[in-house]
């Protein structure tokens, strides 16, 4: 019986295939590292935890929320377009009601398009304290006189701590 089965075993893997299947092996196992590899580093960006996560989803509300800056015009909304005419200390302030210890916010819209910066805050701003955050520079297009234009937008953060 025993010699049946070695017999089965050396036609399956004959000696002189040996080394092409421990060559296969290395091969294999090479592919799967790194396959799981790429899929590690791929897998950790996507879950990263943005710092000030606070601040990031209250400055979306700005960008995206109809009572805010966004552009609407008969019930139609174009996120991510800013409208010049909201653009302003008041409408921000209507739109960004808080009480409490909330982060304040400031920005500035420049653009070839407009005669000077304009610069808006957030009611809790703080003239005397610098910002804690000034985040990256960030193409947008705003609507003003009935046209569209390009511009930058620069955001600050104080966080009330």
């Amino acid at each position: 019986m025993l010699g049946k089965k070695a017999a089965i075993a050396s036609q399956m893997f004959p000696p002189n295939k040996i080394l092409f299947w421990l060559g296969y092996g290395v091969a294999v196992a090479i592919l799967l590292i790194g396959f799981i590899l790429v899929i590690q580093r791929f897998g950790s960006e996507q879950i990263k935890i943005r710092e000030n996560l606070e601040s990031f989803y209250l400055i979306q509300r700005f960008f995206k929320s109809p009572n805010c800056l966004i552009y609407s015009k008969e019930d139609i909304m174009l996120t991510g377009i800013i409208d010049l005419e909201k653009f302003n200390s008041e409408k921000l302030s209507s739109c960004y009601r808080i009480s409490g210890d909330f982060p304040a916010f400031k920005m500035t819209l420049k653009s070839d398009g407009l005669t000077s910066p304009k610069t808006v805050k957030t009611p809790n701003w703080n003239e005397n304290r610098e910002s804690e955050l000034k985040l990256p520079k960030k193409n947008v297009p705003f609507y003003s006189d009935n046209k569209l234009s390009n511009g930058v937008i620069e955001i600050e953060v104080q966080n009330p701590k």
